[in-house]
């Protein structure tokens, strides 16, 4: 099994689909709801995206254009973003193990018998990207080097949930390497791998 969840290149792909989906669903709403805008006259050629609150008014730029909002708009591109990211890594991910970026590239979240890891374990999984996406400016870093340098292959996020990612065809087989026993004739609990 330790096999199956050797995925680490495909969960980086995973979270670069999902970010790259929640990203076009948020500007998509800001562009489509915003009250007013305005290009920003800054020289050269440059990418950035930020979004701030000012005077009850949210702010969002993006590549040169400043979008304006007011509380109301605002609060619906807010609560649309937030319906993505909890319904895709939370309730979706929870119940069936995968993500629209898992499911592209053929990876699960699962439990330790190798099932749909939950919405409670899902939950916790999402809580702790702040953890794994420290430092910010390189996002996560953290949970790059916890994943790859553990035999397990679990971010912090997997392990404090008690999850992995593993394998698509690996779906509902426990995850057990039978390399080890803690005594006689008995298996060491599972020792997983995932990101």
């Amino acid at each position: 099994m330790l096999e199956q969840r050797k995925v680490t290149g495909r969960r980086i792909v995973a979270f670069l689909i999902d970010t790259v989906v929640g990203f076009a669903i948020y500007w998509s709403l800001v562009v489509a709801l915003k009250t007013d805008s305005q290009d920003v006259e800054t020289p050269g050629v440059y990418v950035q995206m930020s979004t701030n609150f000012v005077n009850g008014q949210m702010r969002a730029e993006l590549m040169g254009t400043t979008y304006i909002l007011d509380g109301g708009t605002a609060a619906l591109v807010v609560l649309g973003a937030m319906a993505y990211w909890i319904g895709a890594l939370v309730v979706l991910q929870g119940l069936t193990g995968l993500t629209i970026g898992k499911g592209l590239v053929g990876i699960r979240a699962v439990n330790a018998e190798g099932r749909p890891c939950g919405v409670g374990r899902a939950a916790v999984r999402w809580l702790f990207l702040i953890v794994d996406a420290f430092p910010y400016f390189v996002p996560m870093l953290v949970g790059f080097i916890v994943t790859v340098s553990t035999r397990s292959r679990q971010r912090v996020g997997d392990i404090v949930a008690k999850t992995w990612v593993i394998s698509a065809d690996a779906i509902d087989k426990p995850l057990t390497d039978g390399s080890a026993r803690t005594g006689p004739n008995q298996e060491r609990p599972p020792v997983p791998d995932s990101w």
